[in-house]
């Protein structure tokens, strides 16, 4: 069983995943939301947001990895 310390942790390394990314020019935490603004480029939106509840955090910062991902991949040259 995972206890809340060590969710924490799993929450913060998510955090800083996502500052970490290079489509991350400003990451907010908001109630209720995280959101990523991109820095100026070609890229089909200005940035990405996922909501969550209490105890969806983690669910959260992965679906925002997942689209700021996405993004990233998307305004590679091909």
């Amino acid at each position: 069983m995972t206890g809340p310390k060590e969710l924490a942790a799993i929450v913060a390394g998510l955090e800083l995943k996502v500052q970490g990314h290079p489509m991350c020019l400003r990451f907010e935490k908001l109630p209720g939301v995280y959101r990523v603004i991109y820095p100026d480029g070609d890229f089909s939106t200005h940035g990405a947001q996922a909501r969550h509840t209490s105890g969806g955090k983690i669910r959260a910062l992965n679906l925002l990895l997942d689209a700021i991902e996405r993004e990233w991949v998307r305004s590679i040259p091909k």
